[in-house]
C-alpha cells in the first residue's frame, strides 16, 4: 500500500482541474466556425475552473463537512 500526503493529493487533483480548465480554454480558442462549440467548451472550462477552487479552498470544504452537506 502507498500512502501519500493527504495534502499533497488534494493539490495535484486541483492541479489537474486547473490544468482541464486551461485545456478547454485553448480548444475553444482554436474554434473559429461554431460559435456554439466554443461556448461550450468555454462553460466546460469555467466547470472545471470552479471545481479546482473548490477543492482549493479547505475552508469551505470543512464549513460543507461539519454542516454534513
Amino acid at each position: 500500500m502507498v500512502q501519500t500526503h493527504q495534502g499533497y493529493e488534494r493539490y495535484a487533483r486541483e492541479r489537474v482541474r486547473e490544468a482541464t480548465a486551461v485545456y478547454f480554454e485553448w480548444l475553444a480558442q482554436k474554434e473559429t466556425r461554431d460559435c456554439d462549440q466554443r461556448q461550450r467548451l468555454l462553460e466546460m472550462a469555467g466547470f472545471y475552473r470552479s471545481l479546482a477552487e473548490i477543492i482549493g479552498d479547505g475552508d469551505a470544504k470543512q464549513l460543507l463537512v461539519s454542516r454534513n452537506i
